[in-house]
């Protein structure tokens, strides 16, 4: 489900960004369908100094919950980059 992908973001990523400190959030924004095989798309961001959230990219998480990748998605176009975890 889309509430099961945003929280292996959260699982695998955690709650802060390890180097700032920086607290995460990530939401879903869409799903594409790419080789067969259906991902959330999740938009990430983190909050700046408890001021405001900033974006630091999108990550696509496989419907089957095996993979997250880095990326982008806008206006309807995506582009996975690196797979940054699988199982």
């Amino acid at each position: 489900t889309p509430e099961e992908a945003t929280e292996l973001c959260f699982s695998v990523m955690g709650e802060k960004d390890k180097e700032t400190g920086f607290a995460f959030s990530f939401g879903v924004s869409g799903a594409v369908e790419t080789k067969g095989k259906q991902y959330y798309v999740i938009r990430g961001s983190w909050l700046v100094d408890n001021s405001h959230l900033s974006y630091i990219g999108d990550f696509f998480v496989s419907a089957d919950g095996k993979e997250i990748y880095s990326g982008t998605y806008f206006q309807g176009e995506y582009t996975m980059d690196n797979v940054i975890w699988s199982e």
